[in-house]
């Protein structure tokens, strides 16, 4: 009896003992994949439009399987290295996940997703901007800009959003999000801003990449404008205009979100419809991109020196409209046109 006893211990132990070293070795045959998942995706882009992407980046094994899945965007699991997506007709963030798998490996997967705005200006994704009763139509790219007299001049009341022509492009909307433009207008360079033109006196500035008829902002103009906010009283370019900003700044939102942070010290008047927004800036020739939500950041045409080009800044939470400089070639700031005023 004794015998069998251990006979069946030592069995049982042996079976115990091949499970498990079997399960061992079933976890060691799991491999991991070579390379990274890899699409692109937008960041931003307009309700209802449709986006194409295509997978790669998995280098071995060979014979593996792309997949792709959306709650949003896909009825259904795809299985295909390419897809097409129809964004939906309502604004909101939606998710994407391209995946990896063949059997023996983990799978490999990698999310995004893309914000879809509406264009339309107080009824769609930005609102809370005044609309002027004056504007113009730039027959370059048939797009309309709103301005609004203020002292001796007109100024554009958004930001521009020319984007130049096939041969020659100018600017990069924020994150380089063409859906972005219609909102916040582009950000150029000094350089591309005024053609490497620097501008003095009056509505004197060159026209670089403002419509026919208008000029990028001197800083006679921007003293101009903060004559005009400081009741009548004179400043200098030089001077950080301390407690001007909230009769230019509105209190706009972004997709039902507030685009300037939370400051119970800055109250945003847009006294005068000039409507400043927080629209950012980009470094290393439009490949990166900064403070958007924080910072609104305008040239000035005047050229500080032969690297440096003028600027004025609104920090969110700072009454003042301060001046500063930034190299010519490299950052990419928003731009106001003017004009000697014409009403």
């Amino acid at each position: 009896m004794r015998r069998s006893y251990l006979f069946f211990i030592t069995v049982a132990a042996i079976l115990v003992s091949g499970f498990f070293s079997s399960c061992k070795k079933e976890e060691e045959k799991t491999l991991y994949m070579s390379g990274s998942i890899s699409y692109d995706f937008p960041t931003y882009c307009i309700i209802g439009d449709k986006i194409s992407a295509y997978c790669t980046g998995i280098t071995a094994p060979k014979d593996i399987t792309y997949y792709w899945t959306s709650s949003t965007l896909l009825a259904d699991t795809v299985y295909a290295q390419a897809v097409t997506v129809s964004v939906p007709d309502s604004i909101g963030s939606y998710v994407i996940t391209a995946s990896a798998k063949r059997k023996g490996y983990y799978n490999s997967s990698l999310s995004k997703t893309v914000v879809a705005i509406d264009p339309d200006i107080n009824s769609g994704s930005l609102q809370g901007v005044k609309i002027s009763e004056y504007s113009i139509i730039d027959s370059r790219d048939n797009n309309k800009y709103q301005y609004v007299p203020i002292g001796s001049l007109d100024w554009f009341s958004e930001n521009l959003k020319y984007s130049g022509t096939v041969e020659k492009p100018l600017g990069s909307p924020y994150y380089a999000a063409p859906a972005l433009t219609a909102l916040f207008g582009n950000l150029y360079t000094w350089s591309d801003a005024t053609g490497g033109i620097s501008g003095s006196g009056l509505a004197q500035g060159p026209q670089g990449a403002c419509p026919q008829g208008w000029s990028v902002p001197t800083n006679e103009d921007w003293e101009d404008l903060a004559k005009t906010l400081n009741g009548g009283v004179s400043l200098p370019f030089t001077d950080n205009w301390t407690g001007l900003a909230p009769y230019i700044t509105v209190e706009a939102y972004f997709n039902g979100n507030k685009m300037w942070p939370y400051s119970p010290a800055f109250d945003k008047k847009n006294t005068y419809g000039w409507n400043a927004l927080p629209c950012g800036h980009s470094t290393d020739g439009y490949n990166r991109y900064r403070h958007l939500l924080q910072y609104g950041m305008w040239w000035s045409s005047t050229e500080f020196n032969l690297s440096m080009g003028n600027y004025r800044y609104i920090y969110y939470n700072q009454s003042y409209i301060a001046p500063a400089q930034a190299d010519k070639k490299d950052i990419g700031m928003s731009v106001r046109c003017v004009r000697l005023k014409t009403i």
